[in-house]
């Protein structure tokens, strides 16, 4: 048996084995079979194997390291996404449950957002409709906020998936396609958004800015996550747009199932009558499983903008999306007994909540 011999002569067994009809041998045989080629090659020919050795070597190395890396940042990524999400769940626990010790739970104020977009990629996002609602759990919906937007020209090579997205959702003409002067685009001007929507969270004239507070949106860590980080960087984007990239950077979304499930707990410990009590759930998945469910109802009864109502898309509607949330935490997070349940703000008009 021929004794083995490493690098260059390696490289030149597996090259011969591609030029040759040796595919059946193995590798051992290989090697006493090409050992006398190997010993009569110039010297200068064999060099040239040990340098292609060598570089193989170095590529193999590099891709080590490199997959290496990237297995520790990925890991990385995720370790650092889950103290995020038990931040985040924490900051929502101690938000309800200080109001509630305070005796300020009831009136305390929630602002629900959704956005849908044309297209977004790893640098930007083209927003399609964004909504925001106000709500308390005694008084329900008190105040919406839609406005349709008009990105201005979508990227080169976005048409033809923005067209397939806007198909399957919003059913919006993309802002490039030319319909004539009676369709509405929706507003252009980031700035004027942005005015509207700072005016909606706070109506008092020069109010600060810089005070934002927590929004909530669809998607949880239990299900559907990258719907919030969509959300969200639309959400971001559009304050980035309007200049204001000091309060972009700290603009925060949080899950809306996050908070129907503390809103829930802390409604059914202050009941007095078992009878009285909402369903309680066991575990953030349960929650998140009768919130889904909910939304299904819910989804196509609470009403949307005119447009998403005349094409009977209301499920990709941001208007009915919120205000679907704000439902579905009444159906399960207020308590009737304490106070009535108002028609149009805790329930769809024409729809009675069974207890």
């Amino acid at each position: 048996m021929t004794k083995f011999k490493p690098n260059g002569f390696v490289v030149f067994a597996n090259e011969y084995k591609r030029t040759h009809n040796v595919q059946y041998y193995t590798f051992r045989e290989l090697l006493d079979v090409i050992s006398p080629f190997w010993n009569e090659l110039p010297e200068t020919d064999k060099e040239r194997y040990k340098d292609k050795a060598k570089a193989n070597a170095k590529r193999l190395e590099f891709k080590r390291t490199r997959e290496t890396s990237n297995n520790e940042e990925v890991l990385e990524k995720r370790l650092k996404l889950v103290d995020v999400e038990a931040d985040k769940k924490q900051r929502i626990e101690d938000l309800v449950y200080t109001a509630s010790d305070l005796g300020e739970l009831d009136d305390k104020i929630f602002y629900f957002v959704n956005i849908s977009t044309f297209f977004e990629d790893l640098n930007d996002v083209y927003p399609a409709e964004f909504a925001l609602a106000k709500y308390s759990l005694r008084k329900g919906l008190i105040d919406t906020l839609h406005i349709k937007i008009n990105p201005g020209e979508l990227p080169l090579g976005a048409s033809y998936p923005a067209l397939e997205k806007a198909n399957k959702t919003h059913k919006y003409l993309l802002p490039n396609v030319k319909e004539g002067s009676n369709y509405d685009y929706g507003e252009s001007s980031y700035l004027l958004i942005l005015m509207s929507i700072l005016d909606f969270i706070d109506p008092i004239e020069d109010a600060p800015i810089d005070d934002l507070p927590l929004f909530f949106t669809e998607g949880s860590s239990v299900n559907d996550y990258n719907k919030l980080i969509s959300v969200q960087k639309a959400f971001v984007r559009i304050f980035e747009k309007a200049g204001e990239y000091d309060i972009a950077s700290d603009l925060k979304l949080y899950s809306v199932v996050d908070l129907f499930y503390y809103l829930n707990e802390v409604s059914n410990t202050s009941v007095v009558y078992p009878e009285d009590k909402n369903e309680k759930f066991s575990s953030l998945t349960h929650a998140d499983e009768s919130f889904r469910r909910a939304d299904r109802l819910f989804g196509y009864l609470a009403k949307g903008c005119d447009f998403h109502e005349e094409n009977d898309v209301l499920r990709s509607c941001c208007l009915s999306r919120v205000r679907s949330y704000g439902y579905i935490l009444s159906k399960y997070c207020v308590n009737s007994v304490k106070y009535p349940l108002i028609e149009g703000k805790h329930f769809p008009k024409d729809f009675h909540i069974e207890p």
